[in-house]
């Protein structure tokens, strides 16, 4: 299954483990086994470095449902408003065969773990991990077919769930100035980012108690680490394969790869550049044609035709993040 091409070393590096856990989550058979293997991944990686994109662009590629809940956002058994979180799940996993739950924002645990709130929270979804529940409900009042339809269906290996958080101070660089490189784990082929930073982040995750051991039992023992780039050469690799760089020559000029930065927006940089080049190039054919500025609206028609060839070198047809709940 190939990456798509307008992504990071990191993000390649991780969306082909991805790949490969959820193939095997989906089609293998752990019946004989004694112990069920952890398929279950951990991503963590800074704001806006792709982590929900990575997972819905799977999702997409193998033809399964995908929803995103947020950590803050689950809602337990026994709240007094809203359908309970473990409910929307149950039905997804009734409508579609195949189900990707992204649950984000699990840098978030252990500062919420103290509380009884918290508590419910994580013991439903240690259950949910667990597979300990059944798709039918005694204790809803529903149809006697739809009941036998839940019992009959089950949940199996139907339910991949993808974990991440942020968990920022493990890409702070000065977190990394006095650490050395260890080996930390075997790399996968294919593209690989320099393995000495994904190896010092292992290291700190593991020592230093970056994420909360509850949920690191609980997932696959690689945690999957996303970055951003890290030199002018990847970020000059990105926006030729981005297709950036093909916009910017329609304009006549040149992205400097050393004037962007990921601080406030993340990868999503990219799409603002790329926003940009757009308006200019969509500018750039109104005055070709000289419509006047207050009838560009009614002439718009006669532009489609150029309008559309700009907009199809459009890179980023789609934002990064999905809708928070999926389509249920």
């Amino acid at each position: 299954m190939s990456a798509p091409s307008s992504l990071s070393l990191t993000q390649q590096h991780v969306y082909k483990k991805l790949s490969e856990l959820a193939c095997l989550y989906f089609t293998g058979d752990f019946s004989d086994l004694p112990t069920q293997p952890r398929l279950f991944p951990l991503v963590a990686g800074p704001t806006g470095a792709g982590k929900s994109f990575l997972v819905r662009t799977l999702a997409n590629e193998i033809n399964a449902h995908f929803m995103r809940i947020c950590f803050g956002d689950w809602l337990p058994y026994g709240a007094r408003t809203g359908t309970p979180t473990m409910d929307k799940i149950k039905d997804a996993l009734i409508k579609y065969e195949h189900v990707i739950l992204h649950l984000d924002e699990l840098d978030k645990f252990r500062k919420m773990f103290d509380s009884p709130w918290s508590n419910c929270v994580a013991n439903d979804i240690w259950t949910m991990m667990d597979r300990q529940f059944k798709l039918e409900d005694p204790y809803v009042l529903r149809r006697p077919d739809e009941q036998i339809a839940r019992k009959e269906k089950g949940v199996g290996n139907r339910l991949w769930i993808v974990g991440s958080g942020t968990w920022q101070d493990l890409f702070d660089n000065s977190q990394m100035q006095s650490t050395k490189p260890t080996l930390g784990f075997a790399p996968i082929p294919g593209p690989t980012p320099p393995l000495s930073s994904l190896e010092e982040k292992q290291k700190l995750i593991r020592e230093q108690d970056f994420i909360p051991r509850e949920l690191i039992a609980r997932f696959h023992n690689e945690v999957l680490i996303i970055d951003y780039p890290r030199n002018t050469e990847e970020i000059t690799d990105m926006l030729e394969r981005c297709g950036i760089n093909r916009l910017a020559s329609k304009l006549d000029v040149t992205i400097d790869p050393e004037s962007i930065s990921f601080s406030e927006q993340g990868l999503r940089v990219f799409e603002s550049i790329s926003a940009d080049l757009l308006m200019k190039l969509q500018k750039r054919e109104l005055e070709k044609a000289r419509i006047p500025e207050n009838e560009i609206f009614p002439a718009i028609s006669l532009l489609n035709q150029r309008i559309q060839e700009v907009e199809a070198l459009n890179p980023f047809p789609e934002p990064f993040e999905p809708d928070p709940w999926g389509t249920i």
